[in-house]
C-alpha cells in the first residue's frame, strides 16, 4: 500500500471517525466516581489513535512514508495499534461538583514525569471550573512520543468520553515542559477534537519538524477555534523565549489570538493552583477566528503553491539532487498542508 492511497481515505473519513469513535471505547474499570481514580484501566481503543492515524496526524508526509515503507521491506503488516491499552494506566479526577447541562470539561494531559499523578494543587481549579483530568502512566520524556504520549493521550481522551458526560466545546489538551511540547502536536494534529491547549513551561514553533502543520481540514479547525494558552515562570527564561517565538507563529498561521499567563519569580516548575486555574478560565469563552481569516488562509495557499512550484520547476529541469533537497525543505516547513503534493513530488521523484 502507498502513502498516498492511504492518506485519502484517512483524510476523506475523518469527520466519520471522529463521529464515531465512542463505540470502540470501553472501560473496564469500577465506574469512575467524584474526587481521584487512580490505577484506572481501560480496554477500549479508539480508532482516532490506530497507527495509520497517528502516522497520518503525528508524522510528516515523509516521514509517514518512510515507515510504511519500512514496514513493506520487513514484509511486515502496519499494526491496528501501538499499545495494549489493557496493560496501561490512568489517572482520572472528576470534580466534586455536578457537571453543567453541557456536560464536564475535559483536560487531557501529557506529563513530563512518569507517574500518572494529579497534583493536588490543582484539584480545586478542576471541581472550581467542572473539569475532569486524565493523565497516563509512563508517558513522560523517557518515552517515545508518537507510540505512547500521543497515543495514550488519545485512548485516555475516548475513554473517559465514554463513560462521563463530556461537553465537546471544552475538550483541551495539555502538559508540562517536554509534554507540552507533546501537547502542542496533538493540539494540531486533533484540531477536530481539541478545542483548546494549556502549555506549561514548554511550546515549539508552529511551521516547523517540531510542531508540524496538518491536513487543511484539520488546519482550518484549528484556525477556527484552537486556543492555545502558554504559562511560563519568569525565571525560566529559556521557555518564555520558546513561548515567544510559538505565539507568534500561531498568529503567522491564523489561529485564534492566543494568551499568555507570567508566573512572576518562578522557574521551571508546574503552575501553581491559581494559574491552572486562570488557564482553564481562558479557555472558556467560544473563541471566534481571527477577523481576516480568509486572507490570511489565502496568502499561505499562494506561499504554499510558490514552493510546490519551486521543487516541480528543480524536476522539470533535471535538477534531481536540487529537487529532493527542495522536496525535505517543504515537508518540513508545510508537512500535510501541502501532502498530496509533497506525495505527488515524492512519486516522481522516487523519493526513498
Amino acid at each position: 500500500m502507498t502513502t498516498q492511497r492511504m492518506n485519502s481515505p484517512v483524510l476523506r473519513a475523518l469527520p466519520i471517525i471522529a463521529a464515531t469513535f465512542l463505540v470502540c471505547a470501553r472501560v473496564i474499570a469500577a465506574d469512575l466516581s467524584p474526587g481521584a481514580n487512580e490505577g484506572v484501566r481501560f480496554d477500549g481503543y479508539s480508532p482516532l489513535a490506530t497507527t495509520a492515524q497517528l502516522f497520518f496526524r503525528e508524522m510528516s508526509p515523509l516521514g509517514e512514508r518512510r515507515a510504511l515503507a519500512l514496514y513493506a521491506e520487513r514484509k511486515q503488516a502496519v499494526p491496528p495499534y501501538t499499545l495494549d491499552i489493557g496493560a496501561e494506566r490512568f489517572s482520572v479526577y472528576v470534580p466534586k461538583t455536578p457537571p453543567s447541562a453541557q456536560g464536564y470539561g475535559l483536560l487531557v494531559f501529557v506529563p513530563p514525569w512518569p507517574q500518572a499523578s494529579i497534583p493536588r494543587r490543582w484539584r480545586q481549579a478542576f471541581d472550581d471550573t467542572g473539569t475532569v483530568f486524565v493523565t497516563a502512566a509512563n508517558s513522560g520524556n523517557d518515552q517515545l512520543m508518537l507510540p505512547r504520549r500521543i497515543a495514550l493521550a488519545i485512548h485516555g481522551y475516548a475513554n473517559v468520553s465514554s463513560r462521563l458526560r463530556i461537553d465537546p466545546e471544552r475538550v483541551y489538551v495539555g502538559g508540562m515542559s517536554g509534554g507540552a511540547r507533546v501537547a502542542l502536536r496533538i493540539a494540531l494534529g486533533y484540531a477536530d477534537i481539541f478545542r483548546g491547549a494549556i502549555l506549561d513551561a514548554g511550546s515549539d514553533t508552529i511551521g516547523t519538524d517540531l510542531a508540524m502543520l496538518p491536513a487543511p481540514p484539520l488546519l482550518h479547525a484549528a484556525q477556527d477555534h484552537l486556543r492555545l494558552v502558554y504559562l511560563y515562570g519568569t525565571e525560566d527564561a529559556a521557555n518564555e523565549e520558546r513561548a515567544r517565538y510559538s505565539m507568534q507563529s500561531a498568529i503567522d498561521w491564523c489561529l485564534p489570538e492566543p494568551a499568555k499567563i507570567a508566573m512572576v519569580d518562578r522557574g521551571h516548575v508546574p503552575a501553581d493552583a491559581t494559574t491552572m486555574q486562570r488557564a482553564l478560565r481562558l479557555q472558556e469563552p467560544a473563541h471566534k477566528p481571527i477577523p481576516d481569516l480568509a486572507e490570511c488562509r489565502r496568502k499561505h495557499e499562494r506561499e504554499r503553491a510558490t514552493a510546490v512550484a519551486q521543487v516541480d520547476a528543480l524536476a522539470a529541469t533535471g535538477k534531481h539532487a536540487e529537487a529532493t533537497e527542495a522536496l525535505r525543505d517543504l515537508d518540513v516547513r508545510y508537512a500535510h498542508f501541502a501532502g498530496e503534493d509533497i506525495q505527488r513530488l515524492a512519486e516522481s521523484l522516487e523519493f526513498r
